[in-house]
């Protein structure tokens, strides 16, 4: 079954060569790296070059390797066979998930993120696109994914069984918090919701590492656009919590498992 759809007119996009082409001939062509840019009308953002690098640094470093792998564990244990990551950035995640399944995508609103990722995974097609408008059929993949990632209604239109949430609870990373401000504000988790879909399993990954690269660290989380950058400067090594939820939503109509 195709998947994809192009961002023009809605038609089913088939891959030609290097380039994907719909039957009304708008056509797409893959950038060198194999990702292609399907967002239209309005120019690529997200992570600058800067930032990915950055996110790179830190995710290579190994401090968020047991969510990962836990993530791993729940596409085996549910025998998901393909999936798309919305906000995949540089494909941390998503290379490790796709090395465990039959087909995979990645989507993300950054071209410097989806470049790099497609640089170092070859097997995953990413692709330059909103999380608010999806260019995929309707129930094209068995699961949809976001880590640390806002939600939206259309991951209900677009996974077929099954949707992987990663939420920070409140105290991720507060002693980042407690260094980057005056006054913390603790923000009070939201838990997903999604259209048809009921939670299945709710799994609390808590630990705490030691984190030498705390710039880095900063240009890969929100508060590089809220923190005064100054105080940056000031930032020493520290211990820092790791606190998330890893909900596991599944399709309604599908029955209990």
């Amino acid at each position: 079954m195709n998947k994809l759809l192009c961002p023009i007119c809605g038609a089913s996009l088939m891959k030609e060569e290097k380039c994907f082409i719909c039957k009304n001939n708008h056509n797409f062509d893959q950038a060198k790296s194999g990702y292609v840019n399907l967002l239209i009308n309005r120019p690529s953002s997200g992570d600058n070059l800067e930032m990915v690098q950055a996110r790179r640094l830190i995710l290579e470093k190994g401090y968020f390797e047991p969510i990962r792998q836990h993530c791993v564990a729940l596409f085996l244990k549910h025998g998901i066979s393909s999936f798309l990551d919305v906000g995949c950035g540089e494909g941390y995640y998503t290379k490790e998930l796709a090395a465990n399944t039959l087909e995979s995508y990645g989507v993300d609103i950054s071209k410097q993120a989806c470049d790099y990722a497609a640089k170092s995974d070859k097997k995953t097609q990413y692709i330059v696109a909103s999380a608010s408008q999806l260019p995929f059929t309707a129930h094209s993949v068995d699961a949809v994914i976001h880590l640390f990632a806002m939600h939206h209604r259309e991951f209900s239109r677009v996974a077929a069984n099954y949707i992987l949430s990663v939420v920070p609870n409140p105290d991720h990373l507060l002693e980042l918090k407690q260094d980057l401000y005056d006054e913390v504000y603790v923000h009070q988790k939201e838990e997903p919701d999604f259209p048809d879909f009921s939670i299945h399993s709710v799994d609390r990954i808590t630990y705490t590492v030691f984190v030498e690269e705390i710039t880095s660290l900063v240009k890969m989380t929100p508060y590089f656009y809220t923190s005064n950058w100054q105080n940056w400067n000031h930032l020493k090594p520290i211990n820092l919590t790791i606190d998330v939820s890893i909900y596991l939503f599944k399709r309604m109509d599908k029955g209990a498992l």
